[in-house]
């Protein structure tokens, strides 16, 4: 099974994977005069997922495109619950490395390593 699947297409398995769940608070949060927190907490458990892939330069096009809508479905493992929500997603941060380049007469032999976070909306 797919630690990360975008609409009806499974990604192939990252080289690294990082989930984590913040909370938003409002305008209003923060410590008094007299050192005690108040907190206004707006929403609890916003999943992000940080994942690397290591892919052919002919495998790009299976990370990358499924990513690029402004919003998507996606679903992703989540090992504190040890369940799949499936969730809706923006692509944050991004970035493509290039990890192998063989030779100018075999392009499509490089490999890149892409790395992401997935934001719940």
């Amino acid at each position: 099974m797919a630690l990360i699947t975008i609409g009806a297409t499974a990604l192939p398995n990252p080289i690294e994977y990082e989930i984590s769940r913040s909370d938003l608070d409002s305008e209003d949060t923060g410590r008094s005069e007299s050192g005690y927190m108040r907190r206004d907490r707006v929403r609890a458990g916003i999943y992000k997922v940080r994942a690397s892939f290591l892919v052919s330069k002919a495998n790009l096009k299976v990370i990358t495109d499924p990513i690029s809508a402004a919003s998507f479905s996606a679903t992703v493992f989540d090992p504190y619950a040890a369940a799949d929500p499936t969730l809706t997603m923006y692509v944050g941060d991004r970035s493509a490395k290039l990890s192998k380049y063989v030779d100018e007469a075999h392009p499509a032999d490089s490999y890149w390593e892409l790395t992401f976070s997935l934001v719940e909306f």
